[in-house]
């Protein structure tokens, strides 16, 4: 169920504080690339359930989850693949010139930019819809696995 806030006016009646879908528009124009990503996926395959998060206004403040949870995948493989890359050329972890070097091509391989979006490719591997979770892999180490 819906809960509404209300307002007292001078009558004495509480009237509903209802919010316009522009007001909703607004949160939903700084999303990021992978909350975008899940707001065309809900669209195309959860149209229900897009409407429904829309309607209650629960749309942006998951989107917003999603973005969040996506970026700490994201930086969660670049330091395992910085971490596997400094083994893989026998770079010192103290070694913080090389290894600055190291964290910088792979944030240029990912296009770290958190407001823009990411060029970095991933292919989604698992996903339980009931949960909304998903299991993604960045291109780049998928095809090193392979």
């Amino acid at each position: 169920m819906v809960e509404l806030n209300y307002r007292k006016e001078k009558d004495g009646l509480l009237y509903p504080m209802l919010e316009t879908g522009s007001q909703q528009a607004e949160g939903l124009e700084t999303l990021g690339r992978y909350a975008k990503l899940a707001q065309e996926y809900l669209l195309e395959k959860e149209e229900s359930r897009y409407s429904l998060l829309l309607r209650t206004g629960k749309l942006p403040e998951l989107l917003k989850q999603i973005e969040a949870e996506a970026w700490e995948l994201h930086d969660q493989i670049v330091e395992d693949y910085v971490r596997i890359k400094a083994v893989e050329r026998n770079i010192n972890p103290a070694d913080t010139m090389e290894m600055t070097r190291l964290l910088k091509r792979s944030s240029d391989d990912s296009s770290g930019n958190r407001d823009a979006g990411s060029n970095l490719q991933a292919e989604v591997i698992d996903t339980d819809i009931e949960e909304g979770t998903a299991v993604a892999v960045p291109s780049f180490l998928l095809n090193q696995c392979l």
